[in-house]
């Protein structure tokens, strides 16, 4: 553990002033038995702001008399002061205390409060709670940050017994109340502390710190290697912070510094520095090449990688090298992030697992009502996730397995079927050659398009099927077969893959096999939009690989926030009759390339898809 202190302004020592020996707990406002300042003896000594001590503290009746004039009061203490009292053995305190008082607990059921309408923090000690000895002195220390601040002693003398015993040694009687007000103005400084301790135990590439810090504080940790840009990740105002430095380079040495911001700003604490080096790749994913032209406009990319290398997730920086990864059993299916940061990872032998960006699984879902899930999960406004299963139904004494659509909260558990394709197709009309009874659609991608639809993609019919956000019907087919929306001739698309309403009435695929240059296929990017006046789609924006990229199955588009389009060519060369190679560009709206990375080793990757952050990470200038 790191540790960081800063020298207290000020100490304060005092005997004690006074005391009350009401039979009844006092209020926060309740003077009860102020006259027992009054009585000889009880005021054996005090150093406060008034009689030379620090500035801005003062003890408050009934333990002394009220102070002249304090200036402006700072109530915002109660995650930093505490209130311990312990038995003395000569001027030291013997043991453990016998009571510990802070702003959320305390024995005798009582904690320090804020009066804010009389400008005063309040614990009341009720001696008969707490194991207590008579004609014993005790102390009670006042603690901010885990160091004294200052201390009162007095005499717990015996019940029935005199206020001040008659040697003149002032106290109260056993079973007694106790009331201890005090108050601090604003600007006096009380030391602020910070720790912090590493977590090496997370996901490879990640680091974990948990960082302590008294009183309450924003926190800022900047991180940096040689070789890769300087990274932040802030959280808010509190005095425990749990963070994760994610967007690691492997095998790579690391610095952090972590910086404290308190809302009084006369409060201040150095910061804290570390170091530490990164874990290398696993050698199946350290075989992969990735050769990158031009650098990315997104922070990150998620490659979804297949047999027969490294089988998983993996996210790549600008530049194409990887700097967070997540292994699967079976081969990638789709990937999805539900609002609290945490990832949802499809696969096909483990379904859907929701993954924190520490690594740690917090949900799975293997299977929707015995049926297998497959090919996307998409998350929800309302923070729960769609997906697809293969659903087999008879239809005319036949059995055809088709899709339904469901929804999933992981928080609750509740899994509830949304959308039957056989409630609104037919095997009978809405067929191709394609078809077959094992796989009547081949549902390949799902989105909520802008207008509130529920986008699927069926390349088996050539065909992106919108489904109303009620899912009480089909709202629009468009392309393929039976369809209501038409498109023109050169946005006629096959076997088409990520279809996506980018904006209202705008939709983005990527087509397969729409494409064709001197008689041989190619795969392309396609943007059509829709008139609903007309039934027809128009095209408005396509993208070829500068290479005539042919990807016979698999791959994706995605449009950024920018406007840049993220299109990936999953296929290696020669895998599926696909001439390769397995590829990921962005591209700008006039087709300028901005960013290209090759992938070998695989023979295959699902997709790929630029998002921001791992876990709140930004870049910042050095």
């Amino acid at each position: 553990m790191t540790l960081a202190r800063r020298n207290s302004t000020f100490l304060v020592l005092l005997g004690l002033a006074g005391c009350t020996d009401g039979p009844t707990t006092p209020t926060a406002t309740d003077d009860t038995n102020d006259t027992s300042l009054e009585r000889a003896g009880v005021v054996s000594a005090i150093v406060e702001a008034e009689q030379g001590g620090a500035p801005g503290f003062y003890f408050l009746p009934p333990l002394v008399a009220a102070p002249d004039s304090t200036g402006p009061f700072d109530g915002s203490l109660l995650d930093v002061v505490s209130i311990e009292i312990c038995a003395l053995d000569g001027d030291d305190c013997a043991g453990d205390p016998v009571a510990v008082f802070t702003g959320t607990s305390g024995g005798g059921s009582e904690s320090i409060r804020v009066d804010e309408e009389n400008e005063h923090y309040i614990v009341n000690w009720h001696t008969k709670r707490f194991d207590v000895e008579t004609d014993q002195a005790y102390r009670i220390r006042i603690v901010a940050n885990a160091i004294e601040q200052a201390y009162a002693d007095l005499w717990v003398h015996p019940k029935g017994g005199k206020p001040v015993a008659d040697d003149g040694r002032p106290g109260i009687r056993y079973g007694r109340t106790l009331p201890i007000k005090f108050r601090v103005d604003s600007g006096a400084v009380i030391e602020a502390l910070a720790s912090v301790e590493e977590q090496h135990d997370l996901k490879p590439l990640v680091l974990g710190l948990g960082v302590s810090v008294q009183p309450s504080a924003a926190v800022v940790v900047d991180y940096w290697t040689p070789d890769g840009p300087r990274l932040r990740v802030e959280r808010s105002t509190s005095t425990e912070h749990a963070l994760v430095l994610p967007r690691l380079l492997p095998a790579s040495p690391y610095e952090y510094e972590v910086t404290f911001t308190f809302d009084d700003p006369t409060r201040s604490v150095d910061p804290i520095s570390g170091s530490w080096e990164t874990d290398p790749l696993p050698d199946d994913l350290e075989a992969i090449a990735l050769t990158s032209t031009g650098q990315s406009t997104a922070p990150l990319t998620m490659l979804e990688l297949r047999e027969p290398t490294f089988q998983g997730f993996a996210a790549v920086d600008a530049i194409g090298r990887v700097v967070w990864y997540h292994r699967t059993d079976g081969a990638s299916w789709g990937w999805t992030r539900r609002s609290n940061g945490n990832f949802v990872f499809l696969d096909t032998q483990g379904g859907l697992n929701e993954v924190t960006p520490t690594g740690d699984v917090v949900a799975t879902l293997t299977r929707a009502n015995g049926e297998v899930i497959h090919h996307d999960v998409i998350a929800t406004p309302q923070n729960t996730l769609y997906f697809m299963t293969r659903h087999p139904q008879a239809v005319d004494g036949v059995t055809w397995t088709g899709e339904i659509i469901w929804e999933w909260d992981p928080d609750s558990g509740d899994l509830d079927a949304r959308w039957n394709a056989f409630d609104f197709l037919s095997p009978a009309t809405d067929t191709t050659d394609r078809s077959r009874t094992s796989d009547w659609l081949h549902g390949n991608s799902l989105d909520i398009g802008a207008s509130g639809t529920v986008l699927l993609s069926s390349p088996w019919l050539n065909q992106v099927i919108a489904i109303p956000g009620d899912f009480s019907g089909i709202a629009w087919r468009l392309g393929g077969k039976n369809a209501t929306i038409f498109t023109d001739s050169a946005g006629a698309f096959d076997f088409q893959h990520t279809a996506a309403e980018i904006q209202e009435g705008r939709v983005l695929l990527f087509d397969n096999r729409g494409g064709e240059v001197d008689g041989q296929p190619v795969s392309r990017a396609l943007e059509l939009e829709l008139d609903f006046e007309t039934d027809s789609a128009a095209t408005v924006w396509t993208f070829q690989a500068p290479n005539d990229n042919y990807a016979s199955i698999i791959s994706s588009a995605r449009r950024m926030e920018n406007g840049n389009t993220m299109v990936a060519f999953g296929p290696s060369d020669g895998w599926r009759d696909s001439r390769g190679p397995i590829e990921v560009y962005e591209v700008q709206s006039d087709g300028t390339v901005v960013w290209n990375l090759v992938v070998e080793g695989p023979n295959h990757m699902y997709r790929a898809t630029p998002f921001v952050s791992l876990a709140g990470e930004v870049e910042v200038d050095d």
